[in-house]
């Protein structure tokens, strides 16, 4: 089945990584997958083995006009390859989905509610359009659409690679002959509340602290330095990098201001790497964890984190183990199944 995947750039971000991801284990199911992109000089950052095809891209002329214009050369590049299904993760894409042939299966993964993600008014209705639009939507989560979102298929989390993350080695108890060591991946983005994070640390009690270490991946912002005691920045190129990332932690703070419940990249691998964990999202949520939180509530969450520190080793066993078993149905090989079963079960 020749499947194509419309994409405005091949960036770093998680949707771009679940894309390559699963157009590669569509194609060890026999699929013919092709992405298209605009023809902008980028190349893949996560590897890929489907076919990439570009459309021209327009970089004279005022913004509107370019916008337009590389939107429907993308359009055009799309129908030429004459695919059975479309694949669109992102609300610019699902208005290419839309305007491909009749026959085509279009479908709309949808990885985030990008209603809540953009702060421009005008994308928020492009965005709030495309969930009414006539594709069949695919979820990474039941909580991330409201439920009277029209055509949803069914619910395919985004993958992880589990044998790359699972660890042998166990996160120390606290307060145990090394500094226990508390990860973070940081994000520019406001929503992803790395502010926040690094603001509750700080009110951890002078006793505690001098027993902790901070590890902070990918951005740590410059005027929060000073709220840290003990820290070290990881710049992350490369998948290792971020498994190798995990491993140097004991407990990983994976909470986000927005979207609670959502698949979560850092809460998912972590639970992989057998690190501890806090989270507003899943898989943790989905657990009977005691390090599960509902939302974004800097008491809890100071709680939690108190509470963490308490377990003994037996505690951090029980813990760690019960969340692996939970990481096991999100294996790439589980989640292509479930989307390659959608698509038999809806192409005409």
């Amino acid at each position: 089945m020749k499947i194509v995947i419309p994409v405005m750039d091949f960036g770093r971000a998680g949707g771009e990584r679940v894309l390559s991801n699963l157009a590669n284990e569509l194609i060890d199911k026999g699929h013919d997958v092709t992405f298209v992109k605009p023809n902008n000089g980028s190349k893949p950052y996560y590897p890929t083995n489907a076919k990439i095809k570009l459309s021209k891209f327009l970089v004279n002329g005022n913004k509107l006009t370019r916008y337009i214009t590389n939107l429907y050369n993308l359009v055009i590049e799309c129908r030429l390859v004459k695919a059975d299904v479309v694949i669109a993760n992102y609300f610019i894409t699902a208005y290419v989905a839309f305007l491909m042939p009749k026959k085509v299966l279009k479908l709309y993964y949808v990885q985030a509610n990008e209603i809540k993600l953009n702060r421009r008014w005008m994308f928020k209705i492009l965005a709030l359009i495309t969930y009414i639009l006539p594709l069949k939507k695919i979820v990474n989560s039941e909580s991330i659409l409201p439920k009277y979102t029209p055509n949803i298929i069914g619910v395919v989390p985004a993958g992880i690679d589990i044998q790359k993350y699972r660890s042998d080695t166990l996160p120390k108890e606290f307060k145990g002959e090394s500094k226990f060591k508390i990860g973070l991946i940081g994000r520019q983005e406001k929503h992803k509340g790395t502010k926040e994070i690094i603001s509750i640390l700080h009110l951890l009690p002078e006793d505690v602290k001098s027993h902790l270490g901070v590890n902070i991946a990918v951005y740590l912002p410059e005027n929060e330095k000073s709220l840290l005691w003990d820290y070290k920045f990881y710049k992350i190129d490369s998948e290792d990098d971020l498994r190798g990332f995990y491993k140097e932690c004991d407990l990983i703070l994976a909470i986000g201001l927005i979207e609670n419940g959502a698949f979560h990249y850092p809460c998912a691998e972590a639970m992989a790497t057998k690190r501890l964990v806090i989270s507003n999202y899943s898989p943790l949520v989905n657990t009977n964890s005691k390090l599960a939180i509902d939302n974004f509530d800097s008491d809890i969450i100071l709680e939690k984190l108190i509470e963490a520190l308490s377990f003994s080793s037996e505690d951090i066993h029980k813990e760690v183990e019960d969340n692996f078993k939970m990481t096991l149905p999100y294996a790439w090989s589980t989640v292509a199944e479930k989307f390659d079963g959608l698509i038999h079960r809806n192409i005409k």
